[in-house]
């Protein structure tokens, strides 16, 4: 599982989520040389082998992103005075963040703090995939009763990490706050599977709202 994550997710994993979306079964999954293709016999089972690697990938790669969460080291420098002050004046916290970052080290109010994928010690499984694809490559096969297994496999193991984005409770942890002042951003990389989160966000700002994108320079 790890090199077949290794094979999309780009140098030093960077491309993690979004490189979800090329994942590939091994050729040896629900594929095998037979010399009748037009007997069906096979399809069951070479389905639920099929099946079973797929789900075996989602759920062991959710125990091995939760595990390396919990390994992260705890922040070892001071955060800067303008990271504080943006965490002070905010009323409204949104964070993609898997770890209570914000409440121990910056000091922000947990009730002002929403952590939209989960966080890592926390009652749920912590949620990640790639952004929703608007067609499913082919997973191909030996003979036709292989691809057809394959190819639900495939469709299921692609559907099984795509990231919705929770946009109902995004809604939820906004409706009192009205229509937004100030918006700021830190830390944040825009990345494609989190637009339909900005994109809300936008929608409860006006004209008069004032954005501040706080960048990181190396």
């Amino acid at each position: 599982i790890y090199n077949l994550v290794d094979g999309v997710a780009g140098p030093g994993w960077q491309d993690f989520e979004v490189g979800l979306a090329e994942l590939q079964l091994p050729w040896s999954v629900g594929n095998r040389d037979y010399p009748d293709p037009g007997d069906l016999s096979d399809l069951p089972e070479l389905q639920h082998e099929a099946d079973e690697f797929s789900e075996s990938v989602r759920s062991r790669l959710s125990d091995t992103f939760t595990e390396w969460i919990h390994g992260l080291p705890s922040p070892r420098t001071q955060p800067s005075d303008r990271a504080r002050k943006l965490i002070a004046e905010s009323d409204a916290i949104l964070t993609f963040n898997y770890t209570r970052t914000l409440e121990k080290h910056l000091g922000a109010n947990p009730r002002h703090v929403l952590h939209i994928h989960g966080i890592v010690d926390g009652p749920s499984t912590l949620y990640f995939g790639c952004p929703p694809q608007t067609s499913i490559g082919r997973a191909g096969g030996s003979y036709s009763t292989s691809e057809a297994a394959r190819q639900g496999a495939y469709a299921a193991l692609i559907d099984g990490l795509t990231k919705r984005p929770r946009l109902d409770q995004l809604d939820v942890f906004l409706t009192n706050c009205g229509t937004l002042t100030a918006a700021g951003s830190y830390g944040f990389s825009f990345g494609e599977a989190d637009h339909s989160y900005l994109q809300r966000i936008i929608e409860h700002c006006d004209a008069e709202t004032v954005w501040t994108l706080h960048c990181y320079t190396p």
